[in-house]
């Protein structure tokens, strides 16, 4: 077994141990462990210090996944930080509000210093302006992924790069495994990817029936960005409605595009079509929803109803060449989720407002408004579906 199959063993092993569905049968018996079981912790706001609700409100969205909980509150956390990054303080300060987070309920917390250390590394964020919900999660989760990577020696990072044209033309070959080890090291192995990375596989097709040569990459994110589709019509509760869903949207991603420009490696022709697929369906699928739009020169939110559901079935999508949809063991790499928590975006793209809905351990919803948490109904959050912005399913 290698050093990142160990490790990967160890994270799982952590992931599993801390797990709700676990936790529910075999609660801690630490005095300084967080209890996912309590249903009075884990139910706090957060102070907006001007114009921070974009921080808050995606916080409350983690604070929320469980995964993220159970690792970063173990005691063995300190295995997987490397202290040598700057910007581990961030993660200490983010691991510090975690553990006092679930260890109280019914208060307010002060992310004060997080928010002064995000300032501190990012330029972006350092003024009390309003900011983008998407892009300060996709920083935080880059930087909490750097902070706990496992590095590989320059041999293997040497070798790697002067073959990784040759391994991309087999992927079609490849079992799970072969392509996770590929993904590893390109962009290393860490709790944050192990949760949230969604990996998929482009593949850039010849149209000329001589050729039909076929070419692959790999692209790496932390969510998927959907465009939103043009409203269709609905009945709901009996009523007519026009409205967009979320499977529209992601047919309308994973659907092939004509590349008309793009020109074949083998033939030399041009045209072909790009078709996207998952490698893998992370632990926790982020789905940012594209509502913030450029044209003409002019920017403007989108603020088109889309329906999402409770629960999604995310395998239509996923890769499934050489049985790279089954691990070794042959179990399919499960593609269902259930919606548990959500980043909701009022206003335009000059001034509004964010907020967030989350899903506690025993399946009551709330709503957080910075300092304001309610209680509500699944439906509520279903049909808040003009200002949902970033929605989290979880496995």
């Amino acid at each position: 077994m290698s050093i990142v199959e160990k490790l990967h063993a160890t994270i799982q092993t952590l992931v599993d141990k801390h797990h709700p569905n676990r936790l529910l049968d075999e609660p801690t018996t630490h005095d300084d462990q967080i209890d996912l079981c309590s249903h009075h912790f884990g139910v706090n706001g957060l102070i907006n210090s001007a114009n921070s609700c974009y921080m808050n409100s995606t916080l409350q969205c983690i604070l929320h996944t469980y995964d993220v909980v159970g690792f970063f509150s173990d005691k063995n956390i300190q295995k997987f930080i490397n202290p040598d990054k700057p910007h581990t303080r961030l993660l200490v300060s983010f691991i510090n509000i975690l553990y006092t987070y679930w260890k109280q309920s019914n208060e307010s917390l002060d992310p004060f210093e997080f928010r002064q250390l995000l300032g501190l590394f990012n330029q972006q964020f350092r003024n009390h302006h309003q900011q983008d919900a998407h892009e300060f999660l996709n920083y935080i989760l880059d930087t909490f992924h750097e902070c706990t990577k496992y590095t590989y020696p320059e041999r293997i990072l040497d070798t790697y790069d002067k073959n990784y044209e040759s391994q991309l033309n087999k992927i079609p070959t490849f079992r799970t495994k072969e392509l996770e080890k590929i993904i590893n090291i390109r962009y290393g192995f860490s709790i944050i990817n192990h949760i949230f990375a969604i990996n998929e596989i482009q593949q850039l097709r010849c149209d000329s029936s001589n050729c039909n040569h076929s070419s692959f990459q790999i692209t790496h994110s932390y969510s998927l960005i959907l465009e939103l589709t043009k409203p269709k019509k609905l009945i709901q509760h009996g009523k007519i409605i026009h409205t967009t869903t979320l499977y529209t949207c992601l047919n309308t991603y994973f659907s092939p595009c004509r590349m008309d420009e793009w020109i074949c490696s083998k033939c030399k022709k041009s045209g072909g079509s790009k078709i996207l697929r998952m490698i893998n369906t992370p632990t926790t699928l982020i789905i940012t929803l594209n509502r913030f739009v450029v044209n003409q020169g002019i920017a403007r939110k989108n603020n088109e109803s889309i329906h999402y559901p409770e629960y999604l079935d995310m395998t239509p999508y996923i890769y499934t060449g050489s049985s790279s949809d089954t691990s070794d063991d042959g179990s399919i790499d499960s593609g269902h989720y259930r919606l548990n928590s959500v980043v909701c975006q009022i206003g335009s793209m000059n001034g509004g407002h964010y907020y967030s809905y989350a899903r506690h351990l025993n399946n009551q919803w709330f709503s957080f408004n910075d300092r304001q948490v309610m209680p509500v109904n699944i439906s509520e959050v279903l049909n808040d579906n003009n200002n949902a912005y970033i929605l989290f399913y979880t496995r």
